[in-house]
């Protein structure tokens, strides 16, 4: 229809829970990374480290001229299920457990990330 896209993205990087969610030897980066630029020569402009609502406004993005808003909010926070011991050290959500591991390397012993894995899960 003729509109510039913009994709404003929470994170540093582009991705969203295929970068941060899924591990790489499910979603290899350079894979991802190659999708994300064929969208960029599409002609869609993605700006990083804007949270809608906290950045920007929904009102004030239509003020700079923004004509059409789409909100895509991503995989979400978890639902939790209030039973006994969710809350102990060493218990993550699905969400923490790969934002721990994909986005603050708790794999790589180089990172001081501190995460637990048990032998049952």
């Amino acid at each position: 229809m003729g509109y510039d896209v913009t994709i404003f993205e929470s994170l540093h990087k582009p991705g969203g829970v295929l970068r941060y969610g899924i591990p790489e030897f499910r979603m290899p980066r350079d894979v991802l990374d190659r999708e994300i630029q064929y969208v960029k020569d599409l002609g869609v402009k993605i700006d990083c480290d804007v949270l809608i609502g906290k950045t920007f406004t929904i009102e004030e993005l239509l003020q700079q001229g923004y004509k059409a808003i789409f909100i895509g909010s991503g995989a979400g926070h978890p639902q939790f299920l209030n039973i006994e011991g969710e809350n102990a050290n060493g218990v993550y959500s699905a969400n923490e457990f790969l934002t721990r591991v994909n986005l603050m390397k708790a794999y790589d012993v180089r990172y001081h990330t501190p995460i637990k894995i048990g032998k049952r899960v």
